[in-house]
């Protein structure tokens, strides 16, 4: 198979399987390795070509096909615009579901201060919401609180989706995150205690808008 600049539709392999492939335009890479380079730890973005497995059906290759090109294009253009002025209601659950497993990914249920840990991070975003007496010493403001604790999340989801959003939308991301990152640590407590079923309020958490299926 050989990549063009925009192959209209999907190309098949030796195998019998469908792809959408897409060479990524240079402004695009210039863009990608500057949230590369401003966001240390996220990965690699910079990539030379876009490419999706679509299956080995022709008519539902062609469906996948022409969603994930919609999908690339804006991506793109939300780079080339600077930022997104907000976010969705479904776009914002989603970012703070991908900050929920980044927490509980710091908090596995075999390791020995997890335990600790949980207690001790929900404790203190329950003080700050008021959920719970105020004992500690830190007097920060909910602001300072709020980007102390999940600015470099925040930063990192949206830098992983490729976007970049308001002072405004960036706040209420900020926000979901506190709420992301309490039900993280309540399940973790969860799992700590000998209770490996799901987390009952996943499900909360939808996928990507347009996210496709194929894997």
């Amino acid at each position: 198979m050989k990549c063009t600049d925009r192959q209209r539709g999907p190309v098949v392999d030796r195998s019998g399987v469908y792809h959408y492939r897409r060479r990524v335009p240079e402004d695009i890479r210039f863009l990608l390795r500057q949230i590369e380079n401003a966001n240390p730890g996220i990965g690699a973005q910079d990539k030379r070509e876009e490419k999706k497995s679509l299956g080995r059906d022709k008519a539902t290759a062609g469906r996948l096909w022409q969603q994930h090109d919609e999908k690339v294009e804006a991506r793109w253009a939300e780079l080339r615009s600077g930022r997104k002025p907000h976010l969705t209601i479904v776009e914002r659950e989603a970012l703070a579901g991908d900050i929920y497993r980044l927490w509980l990914s710091r908090l596995p249920k075999d390791h020995p201060s997890s335990g600790m840990n949980s207690a001790m991070f929900r404790g203190m975003m329950e003080e700050h919401d008021g959920d719970i007496p105020r004992w500690s010493s830190d007097r920060s403001t909910p602001e300072e609180f709020l980007q102390s604790m999940h600015g470099n999340d925040v930063d990192r989801v949206l830098a992983e989706r490729g976007i970049r959003v308001s002072e405004a939308a960036r706040w209420g991301l900020l926000e979901a995150a506190q709420r992301a990152a309490k039900q993280a640590t309540r399940y973790a407590m969860q799992r700590i205690k000998g209770d490996l079923g799901p987390d009952p309020e996943v499900s909360r958490f939808p996928n990507w808008p347009n996210e496709a299926s194929i894997r």
